[in-house]
């Protein structure tokens, strides 16, 4: 099964276009097209990281992870989880968003 493509991009790349794309969108069709506008100052507030640097002096990068080890460790089903990406989950999950979700 072939997955949808898209550009990675650094947190604050992406949260720049999604500022523009709600900018240049009309509100009501923006949230609809893509309810993640609506939470833009919450991902700025949690993930954003101001002027972007690829590479900080203490060389670390803006790269957001999320570390599961705890939690892992507290729960046989997080231990147990497939991969996602492996076992076609997300695939199917995609595939069932692109039938339901409203069109432009």
């Amino acid at each position: 099964m072939q997955g949808l493509e898209f550009e990675a991009v650094d947190v604050d790349v992406w949260l720049q276009r999604l500022r523009q794309y709600n900018e240049q969108t009309p509100s009501a069709k923006a949230l609809r097209l893509n309810p993640a506008v609506k939470l833009v100052d919450f991902y700025q507030n949690t993930y954003g990281h101001g002027v972007r640097k690829d590479v900080k002096a203490d060389n670390s990068t803006n790269e957001v992870t999320f570390d599961t080890t705890l939690a892992e460790r507290d729960s046989l089903q997080l231990r147990d989880t497939p991969d996602v990406l492996e076992s076609g989950l997300m695939g199917k999950i995609v595939q069932h968003w692109l039938k339901t979700w409203p069109s432009a």
